[in-house]
Order: structure tokens, then C-alpha cells, then sequence
């Protein structure tokens, strides 16, 4: 057989709808194998969380905000005495509340001297575990210029913890995750470091006081997607210098799990949400969305790439069908409505089951593979033998 029949015989192969369909559908994995969709998938479960509106509160969770209302009222400028903190740790556990965690950062040592830290930590050792906050980041050397002209880098693991005049246990690390688009949607959960082993979060620490270390199973995953109650403000919030001055009534503290931390955007600890995506959320409140999320059990849990492959296969096996089979606009308004079957059943899954299913390759499965056996001219072909021959028209 000659060179060119081969090539004939192979273009033809590659003209017919099952090579065509199963071409679409591996390149739609390899690219998503490589996060090509990476940024659209995150922006689609943003889209059906905001469709599926705000969660009703359980009201397990309160939050003590330092505002620009705390500002105006103390008339005091960043940072506030550390004393204050054992004040508010003070008047909040006469309520009794579940667990006190405190999302501001005790890294250095007071700018108020030493007789500051030492009220602080009298305050946190009279009561409860107060969980206190860390903070990690990942430091990289400069390069090193070796023999051979070879440039190695390393990169260290930077844990602070509080300083040591204050209790360090228990303290979690309160670090979020950033998506590639910038945006917050999980939280780490645990981390091991070289020196400190494992440690973790702020919230898991939080949710351990306040169960007094129960329930014994808690999520086994290093990090937690969370499902997100609302927009800011979705939590009951008081002000932490109505705190101070004992204007706030106890009832509002007993039994809950209470955080204290920044709810200004003048301090920078705000990040854009699936339910913010103009107007930050504080960090605070988005710990408070973590610790919830672990109390009450429902985070989101991602259904995995391999069931998105699996029905992406699928998917492009339906496409290829209806392509080759069915002429439009019949067959385009069945992938369509295939396709809007997809997204119902996905929506359902992530309100009833908190389940989120990858849908991009999925849907890029469908749609690429019909409309390329469309236009590859399969379903024309078909029909072909129905046209009269051109011998006996006229």
C-alpha cells in the first residue's frame, strides 16, 4: 500500500465521530490535568454558592470585632495594650462561654513593655485554654552559586508562635489559602514543620477547646474547603470596646465559641470570598466560617478529578453520539439540555450533600466533542443517500 493510501485511509479514520470524540475528550483531561480550568471552576462553585444563597446560623459562633467604631470610641491608635485583651478574655469567660480564640497576632513582645505581657498572660492562665494565634510562611534563601555554574535555592518553613511570656498552648497557625485568581476558599488544617512536628490550625485548636477535645473524629484532610454561611457580617457581632466597658449581655456569650480579631479593613487582614468578591471579608469572619463549618460538620468536600474525568468520558461519549446520530437543531437541544441537567444535578449535590462536582470538563466534554463531529460533517453524511442522484434531477 502506497504512502498516500495510508495517509487517505488514516484521515478517513480520523474524519469518523469515535477518534474525533475520543480526541476532545483526552485533550479536555490532559488540560485539566494541568489546571488549564483551574480559575473557572473555582469562579462556577462562587456562582452556585451565591444561587444558593446564605445558610441560616445555628448561632454557635459570635465574633468580637476591633472596627472603626473600637477606634473612634478607645481613641487609641494600632496596637491596643495587651492588658485590654486580658480584660475582654476576662469578661467574656464570666459567661462561660465553649472556647475563646483570639485572631491578633502576639509574635513580638508589647510595645508597652513587659509589665503589659505579664497582665495578658495572668489573664489567659486564670481561665479556660484562650487559643491564641500563629502565624507560617515559607522563606526562600538566596541562591547559592555552586562549582559547574549551578544556582541552588532553599526554602525554609518560618513558624512564629506567640511570644514566650504568653501561654503557646494551645495556639494554632491562622494562615488561609489563596486560589490562583486570589481569592479565599480554604483554610490548612494541619501542617508539619521540622521543628515544631505537627501542629494545627486555629480553628481545629478552637473547635477542640470548645468540645473539650471531642468529637475524636475531625477531618483527616491537611485542608478544608469551606462552606461559606453568607457575605460578611453573616455571623452575630459585637464590639470589642463595648466588651471592655461590660456593655455587651452575658447570654450573648455563654455557650458559644467567641473570636476576637480585626473586622477593620485598615489593619489589611481582609480577603475576597465566593460571597465577597468587591467588598472583603475580615480574617476573623472567615475563621468563624471554618470553626462553624467544623462544629456543625458540613464543609464542602471536592468530589475528586477522577469522578470529573470519569464523566467527562461520559459526557463526551454523549456528545459524540448526538453528533454523529441526530441532525441539528434536535441533537443541539438535547446536549443542551443534557447540559443543563449537569448543572442542576451539581447544584444539588453542593446544597444537599455539600458535595462539589467539577463541572468545566465535564461540560467542555460535551460540548466540544458534538460540536466537533458537527463540524466534521458526520451527521450530514449520514443522510447523504437521501439526496436524489444528480443524473436524474432534472
Amino acid at each position: 500500500m502506497s504512502a498516500r493510501a495510508v495517509l487517505r485511509n488514516a484521515l478517513r479514520f480520523l474524519g469518523r465521530p469515535a477518534p474525533i470524540g475520543a480526541a476532545v475528550a483526552l485533550a479536555v483531561i490532559l488540560s485539566s490535568l494541568y489546571g488549564a480550568w483551574d480559575v473557572a471552576e473555582l469562579k462556577l462553585l462562587d456562582r452556585h454558592l451565591r444561587v444558593r444563597g446564605p445558610v441560616r446560623q445555628a448561632g454557635d459562633v459570635v465574633i468580637v470585632g476591633i472596627g472603626e467604631d473600637t477606634f473612634s470610641e478607645l481613641d487609641h491608635p494600632w496596637p491596643f495594650p495587651r492588658a485590654w485583651y486580658g480584660r475582654a478574655v476576662e469578661s467574656i469567660a464570666a459567661a462561660r462561654p465553649r472556647a475563646i480564640g483570639i485572631d491578633v497576632l502576639f509574635t513580638e513582645p508589647s510595645l508597652f513593655g513587659p509589665e503589659d505581657d505579664a497582665a495578658f498572660s495572668a489573664s489567659l492562665r486564670r481561665y479556660d485554654p484562650v487559643v491564641l494565634a500563629a502565624l507560617f510562611w515559607h522563606e526562600v534563601e538566596r541562591p547559592v552559586h555552586t562549582g559547574g555554574g549551578v544556582v541552588t535555592t532553599k526554602t525554609y518553613q518560618v513558624l512564629r508562635l506567640p511570644v514566650r511570656a504568653l501561654p503557646r498552648e494551645p495556639s494554632g497557625f491562622a494562615n488561609v489559602l489563596n486560589d490562583p485568581d486570589g481569592f479565599v476558599r480554604r483554610v490548612p488544617l494541619y501542617l508539619d514543620f521540622r521543628t515544631a512536628g505537627r501542629m494545627e490550625s486555629f480553628a481545629v485548636q478552637i473547635v477542640k477547646v470548645a468540645t473539650r477535645y471531642g468529637p475524636d473524629v475531625l477531618p483527616s484532610s491537611r485542608e478544608m474547603l469551606i462552606n461559606f454561611r453568607g457575605p460578611t457580617w453573616s455571623f452575630e457581632t459585637v464590639s470589642f470596646h463595648q466588651v471592655l466597658r461590660g456593655d455587651v449581655r452575658p447570654e450573648t456569650f455563654a455557650g458559644k465559641v467567641v473570636l476576637i480579631g480585626a473586622t477593620s479593613p485598615v489593619l489589611h487582614d481582609v480577603s475576597f470570598t465566593p460571597f465577597t468578591p468587591r467588598d472583603p471579608m475580615p480574617g476573623v469572619e472567615i475563621q468563624a466560617n471554618a470553626v462553624d463549618n467544623l462544629l456543625r460538620g458540613d464543609p464542602l468536600r471536592p468530589a475528586g478529578r477522577l469522578v470529573s474525568w470519569a464523566l467527562a468520558v461520559f459526557a463526551a461519549i454523549v456528545g459524540t453520539g448526538f453528533g454523529s446520530r441526530i441532525r441539528p437543531p434536535k441533537s443541539f437541544l438535547r446536549v443542551a439540555a443534557i447540559g443543563c441537567g449537569i448543572v442542576v444535578t451539581a447544584h444539588a449535590a453542593l446544597v444537599g450533600f455539600q458535595v462539589w462536582i467539577a463541572q468545566v470538563p465535564i461540560h467542555l466534554a460535551l460540548f466540544g466533542t458534538y460540536f466537533a463531529v458537527l463540524v466534521s460533517g458526520a451527521p450530514f453524511k449520514k443522510f447523504a443517500h437521501l439526496s436524489p442522484p444528480a443524473s436524474l434531477v432534472g
